[in-house]
C-alpha cells in the first residue's frame, strides 16, 4: 500500500501554546521519509509475549523485569527503555501491537526515522522528540510512533505513542 508520509520539515509551523516556542523539524527529512516508506526495520509477532490473563500492562511489566533493555543509541543520544516507561506506554492504549514490539524497541529506535522535536507545552523545560518506523507484526505492515521526553528530571524518557496500520493512517 503506498502511503504518503509527511515529515515535520514539510509541515508549515502552526502556532503553539504560549509555553511552547517552535517546532524544530528534522534536518534529515528526506532520509526519514525514505525510512518510513521503505521496508520494515524489524518484525514482531503477537505471540512473542503471550498476554497473561488478558492483562497487557501486567504482562509488559513482567516481561521488562525479566528482560531489561539497554539504552537505544539514537541521533538524540541514548534513549532509556525502562520498565516504568514501557508500562506507562501501555496505560493510555492497551492493545496487543504495543506489547508485540516491546522486545524490539531498541532496534526500532536505532533503525527508525527521527521525525523532529517540539517544546512540550504541558511540561515545563521539556522537549519532545519523535520517532517513526515501519514494522512488520505478524505479516502486516504497521507504522510505529514514539515520543521521547527530555527534561532535567527525565533525560530521554521513552514512550510508545501509537502503532497504526497503513490503512488506519490513510483513514
Amino acid at each position: 500500500f503506498p502511503v504518503t508520509i509527511t515529515i515535520l520539515s514539510e509541515i508549515e509551523a502552526q502556532p503553539l501554546p504560549p509555553a511552547a516556542s517552535a517546532i524544530r523539524p528534522n534536518p534529515e527529512a528526506d532520509q526519514a521519509k525514505q525510512i518510513l516508506e521503505g521496508p520494515a526495520v524489524t518484525s514482531a509477532s503477537l505471540s512473542d509475549i503471550p498476554i497473561k490473563d488478558g492483562k497487557i500492562i501486567d504482562t509488559a511489566k513482567d516481561w521488562m523485569e525479566k528482560n531489561p533493555q539497554s539504552d537505544a543509541q539514537t541521533v538524540i543520544g541514548p534513549v532509556r527503555i525502562s520498565t516504568n516507561d514501557v508500562v506507562g506506554s501501555m496505560e493510555h492504549t492497551r492493545y496487543p501491537n504495543k506489547l508485540a514490539v516491546v522486545p524490539k524497541l531498541r532496534e526500532i529506535l536505532e533503525k527508525g526515522a527521527y521525525l523532529g522535536d517540539a517544546v512540550d507545552w504541558s511540561r515545563e523545560n521539556t522537549i519532545d522528540h519523535y520517532f517513526g518506523a515501519p514494522v512488520d507484526i505478524d505479516g502486516q505492515r504497521q507504522i510505529f510512533f514514539a515520543r521521547v521526553l527530555n527534561n532535567p528530571v527525565s533525560a530521554n524518557r521513552f514512550h510508545i505513542h501509537e502503532i497504526f496500520t497503513e490503512q488506519e493512517i490513510k483513514e
